[in-house]
């Protein structure tokens, strides 16, 4: 895992543990990673596993979630599905970053 990854899971689990109160347990397969030119994505695949463990329906868990979530400094791009996955797409500058 890169750091631009390990940043991102990182902020996502922040931001659940401070949408939710017990906090779900939070897993691996909650998160997939994209690259591909131009840009790398991240995305946040969770939301059905999230509506489960909050008894919220999906698209108002990711809603809380994303309340706490904070990407300012990274200018990213983010798009919620229909379904309520979460995409992150980074601009060319971010999706580089290694450390």
């Amino acid at each position: 895992m890169t750091a631009i990854e390990k940043l991102l899971v990182d902020r996502f689990t922040d931001a659940i543990r401070r949408a939710f109160r017990p906090c779900p347990l939070v897993g691996p397969k909650w998160f997939r990673f994209k690259e591909g030119p131009p840009r790398r994505q991240f995305e946040f695949v969770a939301a059905g596993k999230l509506a489960k463990a909050t008894k919220m329906p999906p698209d108002s868990a990711v809603r809380e979630v994303l309340r706490f979530l904070d990407l300012s400094d990274l200018d990213a791009e983010v798009t919620v599905s229909a379904h309520g996955s979460v995409l992150v797409t980074l601009p060319e500058a971010q999706a580089g970053r290694q450390t």
